[in-house]
């Protein structure tokens, strides 16, 4: 019989050889299954003796490595622990994070824009100042006193010096109304001295004011404080979509860090996971040992629990990897220095809170997610270029009324000249399509806002019930998984006791201290992803800031 396995065992591993090396191992195989369990048990204490790796060590035929130092890597410049709460870390990251700083230099922009903005309505202009000086010379003036035709009495060299000053102030300033009002004076003081001005060469001067008053009233085209106001609520309205933009940055950066934050928990909590599975694993070891020396179980079976204790060495390392990339990857949301070590103080699971009803939930939304209001408010903005789109195609009459008042130096007041003015002005467009673009596209940019509005209302419909969803059955998967780990704490703990008496198996009990981690890992899990539930139902009702007590210019 023995034989014949042999023979079948040998085509199997080896189908592709001659038939003398099939035989070979057919007649090895032979010998070795005639063994008697005893043998096998001996076989088993040699290979033990001389072939098997402990945990840690290096086979001899591995190829030799610098020798590295024991135990997590830890950067030799890391700075001691400082213990950090979520509340701390999420007002460290709206403080320190770069993006937000990035957001808030932003808003100081917007903030002006709006401001300028207002400045609409208030005067406007330049006052100009000019001073300028002339001397003039040569050439001969006549003498009064000699004889015509002789040139008895030559006169004198010609010198005359001109002074000019110049003041100018203009103002304009728009109105509500669509009007505009323009202010306009002027001041000139002309002086000249010398023997060219006068035979004594006395200064004269001569003084000039001109002033002009006109008040334009756009009574189709631009007509109506309704109109003439759109540019600021224009502005007005940029000003809340770059307010909501912020919120929704900073609402988004806060999420993220809380999630980081559970992050680092998690990864801290595998650390202490994966040393008790080891520490599982090398009591195991220790109560196998004891069976194998009182001859209730063969040598060979130390194997399997070796081989547990050398990946339970893997996931330690592998656990503390983890946490340190957690850990930065909160340090560089936070901004802080990289070298620092961040203990959590907080664990995952949050208090339980009443949840509002759908109704509610999609009220709350409606009112406060930022993207949702910010595309309300681009439905105004393009609701009102479509409006001034709409006035743009009217024909433009002006109603103009002037005053100008001019006044000579040395003049009486009531002599100086004045002039008022009235008129229509009608521009008419010719063949002109741009304004009929500018329409087409304003109707289809509304349009689109609001295909948009509906479509986002959906998907926020959408959120809020998946999110409720979630932290319905989060909650639940919290209560079920702290019963399965329990249950499996129980079974483990029986299964070592039968393993004592000789009643069960190694790999049983190896069995169950795997369910166990699995169950742990489980427990870890679920408690992450209820809080990381609750906080995206915040992120989703759009009410993050008012549940962390932030508050935002």
């Amino acid at each position: 019989m023995m034989p014949v396995i042999a023979e079948n065992l040998s085509r199997l591993l080896l189908p592709g050889f001659a038939l003398p090396v099939r035989l070979g191992l057919a007649s090895v195989l032979t010998s070795v299954l005639a063994c008697s369990p005893v043998a096998w048990a001996g076989a088993g204490a040699a290979v033990l003796a001389s072939g098997v790796p402990q945990p840690g060590s290096i086979s001899p035929t591995a190829p030799a490595h610098p020798a590295y130092p024991e135990g997590p890597y830890q950067s030799a410049l890391l700075k001691p622990g400082k213990t950090l709460s979520l509340k701390e870390a999420v007002l460290l990251a709206v403080r320190n994070n770069a993006s937000l700083k990035t957001a808030y230099l932003e808003r100081v922009l917007d903030r002006f824009r709006l401001e300028y903005a207002r400045t609409e309505f208030q005067p406007q202009g330049s006052l100009k100042l000019a001073s300028s000086t002339r001397r003039d010379s040569g050439g001969q003036s006549e003498n009064p006193g000699s004889d015509q035709g002789t040139n008895q009495g030559a006169g004198q060299s010609i010198k005359q010096t001109s002074t000019r000053h110049d003041a100018a102030l203009d103002l304009s300033m728009a109105l509500p109304t669509g009007g505009r009002i323009n202010f306009a004076w002027e001041a000139v003081r002309d002086a000249a001295s010398g023997n060219a001005v006068s035979n004594s060469g006395a200064a004269q001067s001569a003084n000039t004011r001109n002033l002009t008053l006109q008040w334009t009233q756009p009574l189709l085209r631009g007509a109506g404080s309704e109109i003439g106001l759109l540019n600021l609520r224009q502005a007005e309205i940029a000003e809340n979509q770059a307010r909501l933009q912020l919120r929704a940055s900073v609402s988004a950066t806060i999420s993220n860090v809380i999630n980081a934050y559970r992050t680092l928990i998690d990864a801290r909590a595998q650390i202490g996971l994966a040393q008790e599975a080891l520490q599982r694993s090398r009591t195991l070891e220790g109560i196998n040992q004891t069976l194998v020396d009182t001859g209730r179980l063969g040598k060979i079976e130390l194997l399997q629990t070796r081989a547990d204790i050398a990946a339970g060495e893997l996931d330690v390392i592998q656990a503390e990897t983890n946490a340190d990339n957690a850990r930065l990857a909160l340090l560089k949301l936070l901004d802080m220095d990289l070298l620092s070590d961040i203990i959590p103080l907080e664990a995952a699971t949050p208090a339980p809170l009443r949840l509002p009803d759908e109704s509610e939930a999609l009220a709350l939304a409606q009112r406060q997610r930022p993207d949702f209001l910010a595309l309300q408010q681009g439905l105004r903005a393009a609701e009102i270029g479509l409006q001034k789109a709409k006035n743009q195609r009217l024909w433009q009459l002006d109603l103009v009324l002037g005053t100008t008042r001019n006044q000579q130096s040395g003049a009486d007041p009531a002599t100086a000249r004045r002039s008022n003015s009235a008129a229509l002005q009608l521009t008419i467009p010719i063949n002109d399509r741009s304004s009929q673009l500018a329409l087409s596209a304003a109707q289809i940019d509304s349009k689109k806002v609001a295909l948009q509005l509906g479509e986002m209302q959906q998907a926020l419909r959408v959120e809020v019930m998946n999110a409720l969803r979630n932290v319905h059955n989060t909650r639940r998967q919290v209560a079920l998984a702290e019963q399965n780990l329990n249950l499996n704490r129980q079974k483990l703990e029986a299964e070592l006791i039968k393993l004592e008496v000789g009643r069960s198996s190694l790999f049983q009990v190896t069995s169950f201290q795997q369910n166990l981690k699995q169950a742990e890992q489980t427990r870890i899990n679920a408690n992450t992803a209820w809080a990381n539930a609750l906080t995206q139902l915040d992120l989703t009702l759009g009410t993050t800031l008012q549940t962390w007590e932030i508050l935002l210019d």
